[in-house]
């Protein structure tokens, strides 16, 4: 069974407003109600996120140097992956059935979908 493997978390509801943590880019992203999530912000982590956040993206990071000798070597030799490279971990070791890389999915039970679908 794949490990689970989350790239973005529950970020605080704002004002008029929802948001995520993008793990990958470690940012909080915000998504205006009012216009239905058309458009959106990214802004700093709230500061009692950061310890969390940081946690989920060391753990993702590190399940993303585990997809090639590569990766593994720069990760072990105190390099940061880059960006790309981190997707391109996670997209190895998903496609491999390693990991199952994915959202947590609070926001979309709290909106009335259950993995996404609409709940009637």
């Amino acid at each position: 069974m794949p490990m689970p493997c989350p790239c973005s978390c529950r970020s605080v509801p704002r004002k008029n407003s929802w948001g995520v943590v993008d793990l990958i880019k470690m940012k909080a992203i915000y998504w205006d109600d009012s216009t239905q999530g058309m458009k959106f912000e990214e802004k700093e982590i709230p500061a009692d996120m950061q310890a969390q956040c940081k946690e989920y993206h060391d753990k993702m990071v590190e399940a993303a140097a585990e997809a090639n000798e590569a990766f593994m070597e720069k990760y072990l030799g105190g390099e940061a992956l880059t960006t790309a490279e981190i997707k391109q971990g996670l997209r190895e070791r998903n496609l491999k059935l390693e990991i199952r890389a994915g959202a947590m999915r609070q926001r979309l039970q709290e909106q009335g979908c259950a993995g996404g679908a609409p709940t009637p």
